[in-house]
């Protein structure tokens, strides 16, 4: 690889991505995805392309912005591994879309979130040429979502931890602080960013509005789940929602993650009565310590909401968001009572609390 110092020129930065390239594909063992270059004066660094399918898939890169950055060479070069990262994220989701097997939140709700744009878009209400890569496609281009989609928070978030892994060693003590406030940033936000902008432009739930949008949907649609198996993860054959004492049942130590997260969020949004699960006291214990969980992360986000705004200078979206969270704290103490929960951790309570 080129030594910092040297200039960059189109050549040198093609020789960068390309060893990253190969290094990438062959760790991730994949194959059928193309790297592409060009060099023209648009803001666009990077996109993902398709060729008709998940397995014929193109990483475009545009060199001419790297060209001509401002700042050191090394700041550069870290600029070109976070868009390399970040674009390859992209694939990585887009891949999973066919894993019935994956084991991450965000891949499993970016696909949800392409289906539920994927609805919103069809104008005939038959969408019989759905194609997850186009909605991935279009979903970039809605700019109101595309800075706290979990697709584009998620993919940040890889991007800039990648590239700073890789390259801490060759960058300048006040860039690496700049770096760790972003990546903590991102952090804060991927864990916590629970809205999104609905076709008016107002701030919702993004999970109910998601979920409630693309229920119907796949229902009418069951193809779409056996051609993107991910689906399977919350869904039946028949389109319906699993309920969550499934999805319990469906828990191991590789996947815990996701479903606590995903059970969460129904739990908190899905209207289901689960009074005949709760009788398995295991269970309630669990949905119990996700409950606990969920009112101590609604706390660190309250206190750490500054934290966000590194990364979303608009803290009017942080602080919608902290309203949604409210709210569903509200929901919480009601399932506690329904359920005669035991529910001991501290709630967020403020003078505008609405």
């Amino acid at each position: 690889m080129m030594q910092a110092r040297d200039k960059l020129t189109i050549n040198s930065i093609k020789i960068i991505i390309s060893q990253l390239f190969d290094a990438t594909m062959k760790e991730n063992n994949f194959d059928g995805v193309s790297l592409n270059y060009f060099c023209f004066p648009i803001k666009s660094n990077a996109s993902v392309a398709f060729n008709g399918d998940v397995k014929n898939l193109k990483i475009n890169i545009n060199i001419f912005n790297f060209l001509f950055k401002n700042g050191s060479t090394e700041k550069t070069i870290f600029d070109i591994y976070n868009n390399f990262f970040h674009e390859f994220e992209h694939i990585k989701v887009i891949r999973n879309a066919t894993n019935p097997e994956c084991s991450n939140y965000n891949y499993l709700f970016t696909i949800l979130e392409y289906i539920e744009y994927a609805k919103s878009v069809d104008q005939s209400g038959e969408f019989t040429s759905f194609n997850i890569l186009q909605l991935f496609t279009l979903n970039r281009l809605l700019k109101k979502n595309y800075s706290i989609s979990s697709n584009e928070i998620n993919s940040n978030l890889v991007g800039y931890s990648e590239a700073f892994q890789r390259l801490e060693a060759t960058l300048e003590k006040e860039d690496i602080e700049i770096y760790r406030n972003i990546i903590d940033s991102l952090e804060f936000l991927n864990n916590n960013i629970e809205i999104k902008y609905d076709r008016n432009g107002y701030l919702v739930d993004k999970f109910s509005t998601v979920i409630s949008s693309i229920n119907l949907y796949l229902l009418q649609h069951k193809d779409i789940i056996q051609k993107y198996p991910i689906l399977k993860i919350l869904f039946k054959e028949d389109g319906s929602i699993k309920n969550i004492y499934e999805l319990y049942q469906e828990i191991n130590d590789r996947n815990r993650a996701m479903y606590d997260r995903l059970i969460t969020n129904l739990f908190l949004s899905w209207n289901c009565d689960l009074s005949v699960y709760m009788k398995d006291i295991s269970f309630k214990k669990y949905i119990e310590n996700l409950a606990n969980r969920y009112n101590n992360d609604c706390i660190h986000y309250f206190n750490n909401i500054e934290i966000g705004k590194v990364f979303v200078p608009n803290e009017s979206i942080l602080y919608e968001n902290l309203r949604v969270k409210k709210q569903k704290i509200l929901i919480l103490n009601k399932q506690e009572r329904r359920y005669d929960l035991n529910i001991n951790s501290g709630i967020v309570l403020d003078r505008n609390f609405k």
